[in-house]
This record gives structure tokens, sequence and C-alpha cells, in this order.
């Protein structure tokens, strides 16, 4: 099957406007191989392309023979992206329409459940989606799984970073998905030979080359195999003559078993019929007539004496019954005058016969005698009756034994004969199913019908088959001549365009292989893009996906807060923040951290609704609630501000689900913590689900809000109260989604528009790692590590050591830009290093010591080693040290020493991490850049040690005034993150000296 032919399935494939004659309709006037003879190189170059790109290809999608004219273009329509962002940001962005998706395949098994989600949300808008995510938490698998379901989807997308590291992360992993052709347009900073072979092979060059490869191969194996189709097709010509011998064959055997079945039906009326013709040849006539004659013997004696006593009888009765009326005569007179009846009229008249008595008397001592012998007489008449019965069953039974016999022996006859013709059937059946093989037309009926319509079929499959050996024959010949023309077009053909912005706008080739709008637009490290570039990039696509990472948390309001504060974060005015805040406030508001929390005091359940200082208390005012009593409401009375609810106070008795539940009805106030901050739905029949999380879990107790609405609740560590995983809406109490909707409008302030995911899971990082990162970079927006916790995951190591006499020590750091400073170091190292910036001797060579250790603990280690610093100038001083390094330089594990910043969206087994500074007599930055220092932490996976001054780290974060050139914002940035991380330090105490280090035991 060519390239062009092919369809997976379940793939999608270009619509076919309305209107267009598509199938049967066009197939009478439209010829492929008549388009393909007329039209121009570049027509079939496109066309071969798209058909690639689709899997199939339509009539209606081929332009018409355009004979060396060019057709007019019509201007760029604005694209559904960019006209969605340009409302946004704008502050117009009207009512956004409603994703309608559908269920999707998922090729990555591992996505969670919010992961998912944010898959489909980018497949499923109709314009634009945003995807946030902090460190580690797996926004580059969630783009990789876009792209794999675009690629089935038949979509062509644009893929732009600012940093080629941001897509090659992501095609790294797109290597093994053959439904994706990605080409990756090289940076100018970007060398090809430095590349890794797997990203080499997608570069332009490499993938023309392959392409062309492919094709002609391909094409000439698609020749040789329509060649060898032609040849067999004509190889089975004479095989259909034999099938209609077959079928004749099997035509005269199935009439012969037709008889055959049909002389056993009516076998034994014709045994009958035989005996009745009076055949006195065969056996069975022969024995039936002997039967017949003996019986007919016995018939006609038994007959004879019947007949004899049959008279007999008949004259006796004549006798009985003339007796009979005789003594019936004389009965009357008889009796008259017996017994003196002289009343009566037979007396008188027999007066004078005087033998009357005599005579009657007579007549009737002859009657019992008479009826005596009738009665003998009639018993033999009956006995010689039920002989001639007997005589007559006994030759009607040997009959029926004679014909049944003779049944069964030509039964036996028959049943030989079926036999034979079974075995004829069989041997006909399996040089049926023979044929039918090497026809290669699957299983054909033995009628005459059905042989026939199979060889029309066969013939039109003949004739195809050859159109299309001829059409790849001229294919074949197409590449080989104009191969060249064929990979030029290849951008054109790919369905994945990835490179950095930069080039994407200095690269006119670039941009023309997305000529046209392209299905869908992703942009990666997004929140570093201004407003002017975003649009000139969404004018590229019909929908966007833009992606952001969350590093420094956002700048304090230079406004006041909204009205509903209870659950809206400070946020600057929309025109003071950058564009990537602007789209993500106003493409719907999110869940956000319920400030208040739960406890108990003296036995009764509190709700506080907001954290109290210790000032806050003093005015308090405390008031039991009109119609409970039991439930007290406490209001903070601050000086010059208005009243607020800052407590309520509840029964001794009244459990955390009834307390919500007043709390949400009554307060109007939700005040339970979300699992995250980013909402999804799912219908399980009988209630529509809104989970408040990134991944499902165990529900440890419901409560009932409201009739028809309840909130699952998941246990956690503190006893009194617990963290909101989702709420129930239930069908039968008329709950639909958009009830749903108004419903956490009016109770969350939550807008959900599906145009947005923020995921918070971090999936990257050892469980005691995931506690130093979620405890740095924006501790309030994570969701806890699935991870568990690996001892000596993390250590800090102090350079120089701790001495425990309180003592300053001198500064350990070299800065570059000094004169003269160099001379310090070793004279190996002293030339080549920037001419500005920090280096620390003693640190890089206390890192050096902790890797060779480590090193010679793990000889034969494959695991990935990062080694960074946060000034250029260390990082060049260690990458000295380990090439000085005899054990470093023969290990075999990979080893990158680099800024952070240049390990761009890597991730490592093990990082070390030198802070550089020390200088205990000032406050010092620690970084070239605020976010150099925040980025280290996240490069590692399984192991983390950071090497540093723990007095100067103690005095940067305890200073209040200025910090070296540190300027607002970045002086704020990197005082959170510095007093974090040494927060995080104090609390599990593991600052420790250098060489007696040991790990943390909390984690």
């Amino acid at each position: 099957m060519t390239v062009w032919q092919k369809s997976s399935p379940g793939t999608n494939v270009a619509p076919v406007p309305p209107g267009v004659a598509t199938g049967l309709e066009r197939a009478a006037s439209f010829s492929w191989e008549d388009w393909f003879g007329h039209a121009s190189a570049p027509q079939r170059a496109d066309a071969i392309g798209l058909a690639h790109r689709q899997g199939v290809l339509y009539p209606h999608q081929l332009p018409p023979v355009s004979n060396g004219v060019k057709p007019a273009q019509a201007p760029p329509a604005e694209t559904a992206a960019l006209a969605a962002m340009t409302r946004i940001l704008a502050e117009k962005p009207g009512e956004l329409p409603t994703p309608e998706g559908e269920a999707l395949p998922f090729f990555d098994l591992e996505l969670d459940d919010l992961q998912r989600q944010a898959v489909a949300r980018a497949i499923a808008t109709p314009d634009l989606f945003l995807l946030q995510g902090l460190p580690g938490t797996g926004k580059s698998r969630v783009v990789a799984e876009i792209l794999r379901q675009t690629a089935r989807l038949r979509r062509r997308v644009l893929f732009l970073a600012t940093h080629p590291a941001s897509i090659d992360v992501v095609l790294q992993r797109l290597i093994d998905h053959e439904d994706a052709l990605a080409i990756r347009f090289l940076d100018s900073s970007e060398k090809t030979e430095h590349l890794p072979p797997w990203l080499q092979r997608l570069t332009l060059g490499s993938q023309e080359r392959m392409f062309l490869e492919r094709t002609l191969a391909g094409a000439r194996a698609n020749f040789e195999r329509a060649d060898s189709t032609c040849q067999q097709q004509s190889e089975r010509e004479p095989l259909w003559r034999e099938l209609q011998n077959c079928l004749n064959s099997a035509t005269a055997l199935n009439r012969q078993a037709e008889e055959l079945n049909t002389q056993i039906s009516n076998l034994r009326p014709s045994v009958e019929a035989d005996l009745g013709a009076g055949n006195h040849d065969s056996d069975l006539a022969r024995r039936l007539a002997n039967a017949k004659a003996t019986s007919d013997l016995a018939e006609a004696r038994l007959v004879a004496e019947l007949h004899g006593h049959q008279k007999e009888l008949a004259q006796a009765e004549k006798e009985c019954a003339e007796l009979a009326s005789h003594v019936a005569l004389l009965t009357p007179a008889y009796l008259a005058k017996k017994h003196g009846r002289f009343w009566t009229l037979a007396f008188w008249i027999n007066l004078f016969n005087g033998k009357l008595i005599l005579e009657t008397e007579g007549l009737l001592a002859k009657q019992p005698d008479a009826t005596a012998r009738c009665q003998q007489i009639a018993g033999l008449v009956e006995c010689k009756t039920a002989e001639l019965n007997q005589i007559r069953h006994a030759f009607a039974k040997e009959r029926a034994e004679l014909v049944e016999c003779e049944v069964r022996a030509r039964t036996q006859v028959f049943q030989q004969q079926s036999r034979a013709l079974e075995a004829e059937k069989q041997k006909l059946d399996e040089a049926w199913h023979t044929l039918c093989l090497r026809l290669n037309t699957g299983p054909i009926e033995k009628t005459l019908a059905a042989v026939e319509q199979a060889q029309k079929r066969w013939r039109e499959a003949k004739s195809a088959d050859e159109r299309l050996c001829q059409f790849a024959n001229q294919w074949r010949h197409f590449v080989e001549e104009s191969g060249a023309l064929l990979t030029s077009r290849l951008p054109g053909y790919a369905n994945i365009l990835a490179g950095t912005i930069r080039q994407w706008t200095a690269d006119p080739k670039f941009r023309k292989a997305a000529d046209a709008p392209v299905d869908l637009l992703i942009v990666e490290d997004a929140e570093q893009l201004a407003e002017d570039e975003l649009l000139r990039l969404a004018a590229a696509a019909h929908r966007c996906v833009l992606v952001g990472r969350t590093i420094a948390d956002p700048l304090p309001a230079a406004a006041a807060p909204e009205k509903n504060s209870r659950i809206s974060r400070p946020g600057s005015p929309a025109k003071s923040l950058p564009c990537w805040n602007r789209l993500w406030k106003a493409t719907g508001r999110e869940l956000n951290r319920w400030p208040g929390a739960w406890k108990r005091d003296n036995g009764r359940l509190v709700c506080q609704l907001f954290p109290l200082t210790g000032d806050d208390v003093q005015h308090l005012e405390s008031e039991s609630l009109v119609g409970a009593p039991d439930i007290e409401l406490c209001i903070l009375h601050r000086p010059s501000s208005q009243p607020c609810l800052a407590q309520v106070i509840f029964a001794p008795d009244c459990s955390f689900g009834d307390a919500v539940a007043f709390m949400v009805r009554e307060v109007q106030e939700f005040p339970v913590q979300t699992q995250g901050l980013t909402v999804w739905w799912s219908d399980d029949g009988r209630y529509q689900v809104c989970h408040l999380g990134p991944r499902t879990g165990r529900i440890h107790s419901w409560i009932e809000i409201e009739p028809g609405v309840r909130l699952g609740v998941t246990a956690t560590e503190c006893a009194v109260s617990g963290v909101a995983q989702c709420i129930e809406f239930d069908h039968a109490g008329s709950w639909d989604r958009a009830a749903a909707h108004a419903w956490l409008r009016r109770h969350l302030a939550l807008v959900d528009t599906e145009r947005k995911v923020f995921l918070q899971t971090p999936f990257r990082f050892d469980g005691a790692l995931a506690k130093i990162v979620q405890g740095v970079i924006q501790p309030g927006d994570w969701v806890a590590s699935p991870a568990p916790a690996t001892a000596g995951s993390f250590l800090f190591i102090a350079v120089p050591a701790s001495t425990g006499n309180g003592q300053a020590h001198a500064a350990y750091e070299l800065d570059l830009s000094a004169s003269r400073s160099s001379e310090a170091l070793p004279a190996g190292l002293r030339h080549g290093l920037p001419g500005r910036g920090y280096v620390n001797y003693a640190e890089a060579q206390a890192l050096i010591g902790k890797l060779e250790g480590w090193a010679r603990e793990h000889p034969s280690t494959k695991d990935r080693v990062a080694v960074v610093a946060l000034y250029a100038g260390q990082v060049e001083l260690l990458r000295r040290l380990v090439t000085q390094s005899e054990l470093l330089r023969s290990c075999t594990f990979p080893l990158e020493i680099a800024l952070p910043s240049a390990l761009h969206q890597r991730e490592f087994e093990f990082v070390l991490l030198s802070m550089t500074r020390s200088n205990p007599q000032r406050t010092v930055a620690f970084g070239e850049n605020v976010r150099e220092f925040p980025l280290g932490l996240t490069l590692a996976c399984s192991r983390l040690y950071v090497f540093g001054d723990a007095r100067t780290l103690s005095q940067r974060v305890s200073s209040k005034g200025p910090v070296e050139n540190l300027k607002s914002p970045d002086l704020e940035i990197e005082t959170r993150h510095l007093s974090r991380f040494a927060a995080c330090l104090q609390d599990a105490s593991i600052v420790l000296p250098v060489g007696q280090a040991r790990t943390n035991g909390k984690d």
C-alpha cells in the first residue's frame, strides 16, 4: 500500500468541504492518472506532501492544473488564536466559547489526571490554552503528548521557544513516534556537529536526506510490489477455469447426493412398491410367497370349518327363534287356562283344548336345550374366527419383518454410497479452498452466481493493480528525476516545525514552511515574551498553546485587593502585569489557597478565616449568633479599619462537616484548603464531579453542603480538618454543568473557561529534594510529592566549616574585576578567567573533593552529573579543576559543568551546586542573575549537594538594607529565595563542617 493510500485506523483526515463532489459522484469524471500526467512538478510534489501529512488524499484537495499560471492568493484571515489573544490583552475578552473535545487515546500512560486534562484541553481549545507549571511537574511530558495527539489527528504544529533546550527536551520524547514528522530548525548559534545524534536526525538537512532516501526506497519498493502483484494476478487466470471445473463437479455431486437422499427417504414405499409389482425373482418375494402359501392353506381350512359352523349356527338360531315364537303365541292361553283366569278371553277360547297345557310345557322344556345348542355353536364360530385372525396376523408380522430386513439391507447400500459421495465432496472442498487461497479472493460460495461475481471483482482488482503498477512506475521515475524538488518542499510536509522564536523571526525558510496558518502553535517559555511578540506569533496558527514556567513568586500588588479577597490573590492592575500574567488572569479565575485554618480551643471547633497577629487578639469581640447561641462570631475591630469576621467558634458537639456546611451556607465562605489550583470535570453518570486537585484519590469523608451537593474531603496530618478533593453535583437534583459552574462562581469565585491548567505535582524530585524545592520556590502552590524520601539525597556543605566560636572568618571569594585578584589562585588556574564576577577556590576544591569521593564509591555508574555555580568565573574554575583531576578524567559517567541557566530544561541524577560567595563582612548578592540559584535547585532528580558559606548566607538573609547592585524587584526575589532556603536548612539542622557532613535525619 502506497503512502498516499495509507490511513491508520481511528485517525481523522482532512474534512471534505460542503458542496464538493466526493466518492462515486466524482469518480466517473476524475482520473488520478490523468491529473498526475498533466500536473506540473510542483503540483505533484504538493499533492504527495499533502497525502503524506493526512494519510489519504481526496480529489477535491487537488488544485486544477495551472499550466504555468500562478493563481491569485487571498489575503490571510485573522486566526482564532490571534482574535482571542487580542481581545484578552485589550481587556475585552467577552464570553469565551466552551471547548468541545472527545475522549483521547493517550500514548503516555503515566500521565496523571490533571496532565491528561491539560492535553485534552489543549487539543479541544478553539483558540487559546495556557499551561503553567512549577519545576519538575511534567510540562514537557504534557507538550510531548499534545504533539502526539496532533500527529494522530493529522494536524500541523509550529513549536517555538526562547531556548533550544525547551524544544529538544520535548522532541526527544517523540523519537519513536511514527506519526510525527518533525523538523528542528537550528538557531544561529547552533552547529549540527555539536548536537546529539538523535537531534541531528531531526535537522532540516538530515530530514531532507532521509526523506529522499525513504521516498525513493518507498517508490521503488511500491513499484516492485505493484509489479509483483500484476504478475501474480496474471498467473491466477488459469485458476478460474479450475474453479469452474470444481464448481461443475460439486454441482454433479450435489445432484447425486440429492437423488440418494430422495431414495433413502422413499426406501420403504419403494420396497412395498416392488412387492406389489409381483416381481418373484428376488429372495424377498420368494420368501414372502412361501409364507403366504402356508398362511393361505391354513386360512382356507379354517374358513371351510368356519362356514360349516356358521351354517349350523344359523339353523340352530332359526329353530330357536321358531320355538320362541310358538311359545310366545301359546303363553297367554297357557297361563289363563293353567291358572284359571276365567275372566280372560283366552281361557274361554281354549276351554275345551285339553292338549294346550301339555303342548306348551313341552315347548318350554325344549327351549333351554335349543338356546344351549346355539351358544355352543356360536362358541365354535368365535374360536375358529380367532384362529383365522391369528393366522392372518402372523402372516402380516412375518411380512413386516421381511420388509424391514429388506429396508435395512438397502439402507446399508445407500449409506455406503453416501459416504463415498461425502469423501468426494471433502476432496472437492479442499481443492476449492486451495484455489480460493491461490486466487486471494477470500471464501467463495459454490454457486455459479458467486463465482461469476468473484471473478468480476477479481478482474476489476486486476485492472486496478495494473493501473497502480503503471502509476507506481511513473511515481518512481518522478522521484528519481525530481527528488531535489520534492525534498525542497519537505518543510511544507512536516507536521511538526520546531525552532527558537529568534530563528523563526530571522529565517525566511522557517517561516515559509508554515506559510499558511498552521493548525496549532505551541510556545514554550511564554512567560518571557512581550505582548507584541505573542500577537505576532499568534497570527501563524488557528489555535495557540502557551506554556509558561513558574520560578519566582509574583510581586506584591500595587493596588488594593479585589472585593472578594477571601479567595482572590493580590495582584497589580492588569495594565502593569506582564503579558503572560494578564493572559492567565483573563482566561478564568482559578482556585486559590484558603488563608485560614481550623483548630480546637477548649474542646470547641474554631474556624479562623485569616491569620491573626498578637495585637489582633486584643481587638477581637465575641457575640453569639442569633438563633444559634452555641455558635460564636469573633469580630476583629482594628483601629482605623472596618470590622470584619475573623473567627467562628462552634458548639462542642459540632462536627467538622457540619461546621463546613454552616460556613458555606450562612457565611458564604469556603473554609477548606483545596488540593490544587486547577479544577477539572468528570461525570460518572450519577454525579457531575468537579475535581479540586491534580489527581483523584481516596475520599475519607463526605460533607453534605446542600441538597444535591456534597464535598469530598481527604484526611491530612491535621486531625481537625482535611483537604477538599472534589465537589459532586447530583444529576437527580437537576445539577448540570451550567448550574455547577454557577455554584462554583458563587461560593468560590471560580470561573473555569477550561483554557488553562496549573501543574503542581513535583514528579522529578526525590521526596527529600522535593521538600527543599517546594520550600524555596512558591511554597504555597505545590502539591505533596508522590516520591519517597531517600536518606542522603540532600546535603549542605559549609565552606569554610563552622568553628563554633562565633568569630567571622576572612572572605574566601575573589572578585575577578579587581586588579591582581587572580594572583591568589594557583598559577595554572589564573589565565583565561572572565573579567568580572567571582570565584571561590576553597569552595571549588571542596566540591571537587566530594565529587571524587562519590566517583570512587560509584566506579561504574552511568548517572548524569552536573556541576553548577552561580557565576561564570566559578564555572570555568570548576571546569579546570575537573580537567586536572586524574580520577574525574577517567570516569565514564556523563558530566556537565555550567551555569544553571545553561542547563535549561535539563535534569540530572546528581547535582553539585556552588553558591560561590563568601564575604561575611558584606551583604552580597548570590549569582549573576537572581534566577540562577532556584534553577540550580531544580536540576537534581535524586541527589543534591549545595556548597556555600553559611555565615555569608546568614548575613544576606538577615540584612534589611541594600545589597550590592541589586535593584527591585530582583532584590525582593533573591531575598525570598535565600530566606526560604536558610529556613529549610535551619528546620533540618544540616549546616555542618566540611568533611563531617551528615545526612538530613529528618528527611
